[in-house]
Order: C-alpha cells, then structure tokens, then sequence
C-alpha cells in the first residue's frame, strides 16, 4: 500500500482506503440516526402530508407528460408547479419505482429524508477536499455534519419537526455545487463544470431557496480560494450556473413568466443576531451545546494561528464566509434592506449551511492533533472518533435538535371522520376543518393536511400562500367560523365550495346547533361534522357555482345550475338563470366558482367566450345572462413551453455528452494501464 499523504506541517494523512472506509462509517451512521424515520410509516413534520398531496398531484401531472397544472386540494387551489418545481416529484418517484411501487407516497419521504442525511458527511467531505483540508479533517468534518440542524433551516431537526423534505433532499447537492465551484475556479475543468450545471438545475427544481443561498455564499468563498484569480475559470462558474439554468428552463421559463410568488408570506420569524447565537450556544438550534462551544474555541484558535507566518489561512475562507453569512443575513432581515422574500428566508433557510461550513475550523484543530501522533495511533484514534461520533449521534443529540421522526397515528374519531369525508363529500367539492383546541387529542398535530391526504378530498385551508395570487380566496385556516357568526359565515362557506364543516366539541359546535344552513350528520368523540345547506333559490353547494356575493340581487331572484361534468380543470354546467319578477329583462346574474382566480381560467356560455375577473374573496367571478344555457370553465394556463423544454433537453444532453466523453477517456485510461486522467 502507498504510504499515506502529508497533510499539514507534513505529518501523515489518511490513506485514500482509510479515508473511503471512515465516509462509509459516517453513511451508516446517518442511516442509524435516522432510522427510526426511516421506518416509519409515515415520517414526522407538520408539511409532510401537505407533500404528500402535493406530489400525489405531480405524479399525475407528469404521467400526462405535463411539467405544471392546477392543484386543488388545498384553498381554492393555485397552480402545483408555480413556485417550487417537480423536484421531489421527481424524488418521490424514483423512489416507489425502485421499490417497485412497494414504497407508498408518505414512505417514499421517509427513505428521502433518511438517505438524504445519510450522504451529508460525504458530501461535506467532497467540499473540505476541494478546499484545500486533509483527508482526516474531511472525514472529522463530515461526520460532524449529522449534529447539525435547525427546525427552521434544515438537518435531522428541520427535517423531522417541520417537514423541509425539499430542502433536506436538496442538502447533499447543495455542497456539491459548492465544491464544484470551488473545483471550476480551482482547475477550470469543463466536465466539473457540466456536473456542476446538473447539480445547479436539480436545486432549481427542487429547492430554488437552497440554490438562493448559494448564491449569496458562492462568491466571497471561490474567490478567496483561487488566488491569483483566473479571468477564464470565474467565467466558466459562472456560466455552469446559466448552463444549470438552462437544464431547468422547462420549469424556470414558465415560473418566470407567471411571478406566482404574490400571496402572504409563510415563513418563520427571524429572532435577533443576539437571540440566534444565544439559542445557538445554548443548544437550542444548529449545533448540541458541547459542540458548539467546540466550534466557537477551535474558530478563535484557528483564527489565532493563522496570524503565523506561514500558516495556511485561505481554507478560512469558508468559516469565515459561514459566519458573515449569518450577520449580515440577520441584519438584513432586521432592517428590511432587501425585498422580504429575500430576508425571511435566507436567515432560517441558509442556517445549517452555513453552520457546516463552521464546523472546519474544529475539524482542522482535531485532525492536526491526531496526526501527530505515531502512525498506525493516529489511524485508530481518528477511526475512533468518527465511529464513536457516528454510533453515539442519536444520543447525543436532544431537546430541539432531536424531533420525533415517526409521525403519530391519528386518533379513531379522525380516522372516522377521514371515512365521512371520502364518502360523502363529491369531489371536487371542499371540507373545512375548523382548526381544533390544542387540548383535543387528535393524534396528528396536522388533521386538515391529514385528512386531505387520507381522504382524497379537498379542504377550505390555505397551504403555501406563497403561491396564490389570492391568498384569502375560498376561507382560510378557521377565519370565517372564527370571525363571522356561522349566519354570516354561510355566504363565503356555500361561495367557495365547501359542503361539511368539522369542528370540535362543544365549541364551536354549540354555535352551530340549530342553525339554519347547517345540518349535523355525525358525532365522532371531540369531532362533529355538519353538511352545509343551500341557499333559497340558489343550487346546492356540491353544485360549485353560487350567485356572487358582492353583486346586488333581488329577493325573488333564482339560479339554478346541475353540475354535468367536473374535474380537477374543467367544469360544466346546465344553467337557468332568472333574475325575477321585476328585474329587467337583460340583466345577468354574476356567478363565482370555488376556484381562486388565475389567467388560466376560461369561461364560456353557449361556446361564446365572457370576461373572467376576481371577486372581493379571490375567487373566478363571470355573467350569465338570463335563461337556460350550458356554461363551461376550463383552465388552459398550464400548457408546456415547447421553446424551454427544447432548451432544457439540449442543455441536458450537452451535459451529458461531455461528462460521457470523459468517462470513456478514463475507461481507456484505465485499459491501457495509464490510471485516470486528471482535470
């Protein structure tokens, strides 16, 4: 075997055979820290059912050969692709294929979100190589990786409290293209830099934020690596992150074009700088507490050393990028200096990356520690600690950084209710979960995301305002029951297409007993489901077009409509509409429909094209004039980009091709007996 490389000062470095058994080692121990979630039926977080609707629609959407399309399940639907791409669609089936469709939806984010981290110590390591870091530090630091989290940003804590399944599958490629654009400004590698472009269009599709991140990070770390710089290889990282553009134009185009990003922001408060770094020595967020009073000691006596002459000083770079990461992220947000999606997310979002990139400077203090001692100790001792680290993770971590990952069962009384709704409510129509007292027990901390996913049915609650251009159309999370009284609250409920309320007992279950427009139809234990009643001389709710609230109507007016024919995009109806006795004979009854208002919804009466706007809710509003016609609204705006997808497919293959050619340049390498050819 070849003696092991120098590392810094020249003691001994691990052996490539050593170094690939200790990031095997970590693998296993990302897999142990995780396993619970990985088998767990389904995994904990309050967005993972709300992913599995939402993939459950994507799946649908690609088999049609589509890349975006209307989503209703939560709301009154927006479109599915408009924000985030098919990503972890994509994820999700590649998973349940190679499980030959064993792996249901809700399993397939469990084995994601345990792979996931499960590949962040080698990631990591890939990173620290290519900064410059020995191989025992790189493998120190990344097995330090899977005691990083926030439940707000990501790690074995974002993943398992909250949900970030995208942003967890999005981690390991997110340090890839960091290393590769560490690597393009290193060596001006084409063929890094078409792997780079790959990676660069995967984050678009799956986790925009994530590649946001980079964005703010990527430059102030390459540029200090490469010194003096190369005009050519800047120009190369560059241009990988408009090849990777391009691989994503068939979703970026389009998602350009449409600007959905309108409704209310989602996101979680930001605490202080101050608050933030107390929580993270306390223990609280990011990093256990002992680990993070390491990280703090071996940053100031990396920083110590580094005023030596001599001493290496540009892998610093990367703490140091981590670090001014997080000030200037928080004093951002705290001053409001950029636009507000920016500085909500990247102080959350941004979190545990830049918290791995603080973990080098305490990888570096104990790498060099143990490389001096004798050899075959050194080797042992370094083993040690990285399988210790790896078998002790899911002890030693606690307290937030340490989340149930498998996701209570509901209780019987949903699950019921669950039944009810997939019995009796007629797609496409609604049910609204009026949100329940903390002190019912329902199993699930999320029973609408529940019920939606379990039941198959669509809810009145709003999920990802981001997306919706009308974040108040249909009724949000328990707004009108909890504002209006259940008299006043018929309108909006009938209006955006919601046929049975659940709610809690005794409240506000009391506040609905006897009133007219509701009709109690079932008692579960703590839950009650009353079906909502039509209006006089207007259809019946399931019938999904009511008479506009905001149009004034006369007492004697009547709308009838029979639902002919519907489906998550189409709807047709047969329509008599009369505006009574009285009322000119020309005047038009102004309708809505229970889906919130896109330029994708079109309508027509007798086939003849009328005006589609927004009413005061949000929600498609049009005119039909009086007597019997056949209606129709279909949605058109989710059509493919013939242009972006030809883009998408030649920047792909472009890729492809020059990674391909230097595979077989290797492979011939290798049957000459040449070895591998470097970049």
């Amino acid at each position: 075997m070849a003696a092991p490389a120098a590392g810094d000062g020249g003691a001994p470095d691990l052996s490539p055979v050593a170094y690939r058994w200790l990031l095997a080692i970590s693998v296993l121990g990302g897999l142990w820290l995780t396993h619970k979630g990985f088998l767990a039926r389904t995994p904990a977080g309050t967005d993972v059912m709300a992913h599995v609707a939402r993939t459950d629609a994507g799946m649908h959407l690609l088999r049609q050969g589509r890349t975006d399309g209307w989503f209703p399940v939560f709301g009154s639907g927006y479109r599915l692709f408009a924000v985030y791409g098919p990503g972890l669609t994509l994820a999700s089936a590649a998973v349940r294929v190679a499980s030959l469709g064993v792996v249901h939806p809700a399993r397939s984010f469990a084995v994601l979100g345990s792979v996931s981290i499960a590949l962040l110590p080698p990631t990591m390591a890939v990173l620290c190589r290519e900064l410059g870091l020995t191989r025992r530090a790189a493998a120190i630091a990344g097995v330090l990786t899977l005691f990083v989290g926030a439940s707000v940003g990501g790690g074995l804590a974002g993943l398992y409290a909250v949900g970030l399944v995208p942003q967890a599958v999005a981690a390991p490629a997110q340090l890839l293209v960091l290393a590769g654009l560490v690597r393009i400004v290193r060596t001006g590698s084409l063929r890094v830099a078409a792997a780079t472009a790959l990676g660069v269009g995967w984050l678009l599709i799956l986790h925009p934020i994530s590649l946001l991140v980079l964005v703010v990070v990527a430059p102030g770390l390459v540029l200090t690596v490469r010194r003096p710089w190369a005009g050519r290889h800047l120009l190369l990282a560059v241009g990988s992150g408009a090849w990777g553009a391009a691989v994503a134009a068939f979703w970026l185009v389009p998602a350009i074009r449409e600007r959905a990003l309108r409704g209310e922001l989602s996101a979680f408060d930001t605490p202080s700088l101050g608050r933030r770094l107390g929580d993270v020595l306390a223990g609280d967020v990011l990093y256990p507490t002992f680990l993070a009073v390491a990280v703090a000691v071996a940053l100031a006596l990396a920083l110590g050393r580094a005023t030596r002459p001599g001493s290496p000083r540009r892998w610093l770079a990367a703490p140091l990028t981590g670090l001014a990461y997080l000030v200037a992220a928080h004093l951002i947000e705290a001053a409001g200096w950029a636009p507000r999606e920016l500085w909500v997310q990247l102080p959350n979002r941004g979190l545990v990356l830049a918290g791995s990139l603080l973990l080098l400077p305490l990888a570096v203090v104990l790498a060099d520690g143990l490389a001096h001692l004798r050899p075959p100790l050194a080797l042992r001792t370094t083993a040690a600690l990285v399988v210790g680290l790896a078998a002790l993770s899911p002890f030693l971590l606690s307290g937030p950084l340490d989340p149930r990952q498998s996701a209570p069962a509901p209780t019987p009384d949903l699950q019921a209710v669950g039944r009810l709704a997939k019995a009796d409510v007629a797609l496409p129509s609604r049910v609204l979960f009026v949100e329940p007292s903390p002190f019912v027990p329902l199993g699930t901390s999320e029973p609408v995301r529940w019920l939606a996913s379990a039941s198959g049915r669509n809810t009145a609650q709003l999920y990802f305002a981001e997306a919706t251009r009308h974040p108040g159309a249909g009724v949000l999370p328990a707004r009108v029951l909890a504002t209006l009284s259940p008299a006043d609250a018929l309108g909006p409920i009938r209006r955006a297409g919601i046929t049975h309320v659940v709610v809690t007992t005794p409240d506000p279950a009391r506040r609905l007993d006897g009133q007219a427009g509701y009709r109690l139809i079932e008692t579960d234990g703590p839950l009650a489901v009353y079906e909502v009643l039509p209006d006089a001389g207007a259809p019946d709710v399931a019938d999904l077009l009511q008479p506009d609230g905001d149009a004034l109507r006369p007492p004697t007016a009547r709308l009838e409509a029979d639902l002919v024919d519907a489906d998550t995009e189409s709807y047709r109806w047969q329509v008599d509409a009369d505006p009574g006795p009285g009322a000119a004979s020309a005047l038009d009854t102004v309708v809505v429909a229970p889906v919130a208002e896109d330029p994708g919804w079109h309508a027509t009466v007798d086939g003849r094209r009328v005006p589609v706007t927004a009413s005061s809710e949000g929600l498609v509003r049009f005119a039909v004039p009086p007597g019997q016609h056949d209606v129709r609204l279909v949605f058109t705006g989710a059509r493919n980009d013939g242009p972006a997808l030809v883009v998408s497919a030649v920047a792909g293959a472009a890729a492809l091709v020059v990674l391909g050619r230097e595979a077989r340049a290797r492979l011939r390498g290798r049957r000459r007996g040449a070895g591998t050819i470097t970049a």
